[in-house]
């Protein structure tokens, strides 16, 4: 059987149930911190237009191009929405969560209580 259950959260938002819970094995066993997104520095190359965080990491100039805060957005690891300048999300050993993932996913202490 290759049935697809998802979660629907009361705001409308739906999740694979497998994928959710994957997410979940790694993500609750990681220590978070909130932070204000704010925009980094980036690479960007200059062949292809992919933008990479700039993290310190020597590069060629004659193929990248460095760009103060070209680094604009990151995404949320469980749900994949955007997280921008001035949100408030939460990090973790290079992985970032968006707040509604974290309080809906994380903050519960009761992992069966993000079921029901």
């Amino acid at each position: 059987m290759n049935e697809k259950i998802y979660l629907r959260k009361i705001d409308g938002r739906e999740f694979k149930v497998s994928d959710l819970v994957e997410e979940l094995n790694w993500a609750r066993n990681l220590e978070w911190t909130k932070i204000n997104w704010k925009k980094r520095d980036a690479l960007v190359d200059k062949k292809s237009g992919t933008v990479r965080l700039y993290v310190g990491q020597k590069y060629n100039p004659e193929y990248f191009d460095f760009v103060n805060k070209g680094w604009t957005h990151d995404h949320c690891d469980i749900c994949f929405s955007k997280v921008e300048s001035n949100d408030i999300a939460y990090e973790s050993d290079a992985q970032i969560l968006c707040s509604y993932c974290y309080f809906e996913f994380i903050a519960p202490k009761n992992i069966d209580s993000i079921f029901n």
